[in-house]
């Protein structure tokens, strides 16, 4: 619906995305509180306003949260990193900021599949630690970008469509998926795993703008959706 701006000058800035507001306004949607005004670029302590979303590094409990999201230790500060990583998630509301990592050599992201609301999952499926299997769907008619993920040739969910771009550049192995965390009631729910991209960089196919790690202040983005 939206997308942050990390700019060249060190500056956050945020304005919506025409489309992504039209779909959403047909469930009810009237933007994000901080930002009520769907046609205005926003570029006044925005990352203020956002980081209200993310626990404090000094706060109990910190750590572990970042540990599980695979917040590296030397971003531990850094406001804009750990939403990027943490997604920004809070237990109040379905707000999520997907960033959209460069596919560096080494990087290593934790996010959850989609897709599991339409596809019952028995609880002894999968294991923590249990190395999965990636899909280019390019004839998928709903979205030709799509990333499924599969055990056993058994469908398990789909890639976020932001995280989904660290796949895009190639269908060579070297992005490499694994259990993280599940979540089961019964049945599994919901599926964290971990997105390791082991090949050298080279020409990746990207969307508009990129979260490239080792240029804190180059131009960088997140997707509110």
């Amino acid at each position: 619906m939206g997308v942050f701006n990390h700019t060249y000058e060190n500056n956050i800035e945020f304005s919506y995305i025409d489309k992504g507001v039209n779909e959403a306004s047909i469930d009810g949607f009237l933007g994000y509180t901080e930002f009520p005004d769907v046609t205005r670029k926003y570029t006044n302590n925005v990352l203020d306003i956002i980081s209200q979303r993310i626990i404090p590094f000094e706060r109990r409990g910190a750590n572990n949260l970042f540990k599980f999201w695979n917040v590296p230790q030397e971003q531990y500060r850094d406001r804009w990193s750990i939403i990027a990583y943490t997604q920004g998630w809070l237990p109040t509301d379905n707000f999520e900021f997907l960033a959209d990592f460069q596919p560096t050599n080494g990087l290593e992201i934790v996010t959850d599949l989609a897709g599991l609301t339409y596809n019952t999952l028995p609880a002894d499926k999968i294991q923590i630690g249990d190395s999965l299997e990636w899909i280019h769907e390019k004839n998928n008619s709903h979205d030709d970008k799509a990333v499924l993920v599969t055990k056993d040739g058994d469908q398990i969910g789909y890639v976020k469509k932001i995280h989904a771009n660290l796949f895009l550049a190639s269908d060579l192995p070297g992005i490499t998926t694994k259990v993280h965390a599940i979540e089961k009631n019964g049945s599994i729910k919901r599926v964290f795993v971990k997105i390791i991209v082991n090949k050298p960089e080279q020409d990746f196919l990207h969307s508009e703008c990129s979260f490239k790690l080792e240029e804190p202040y180059s131009n960088t983005c997140l997707k509110l959706t």
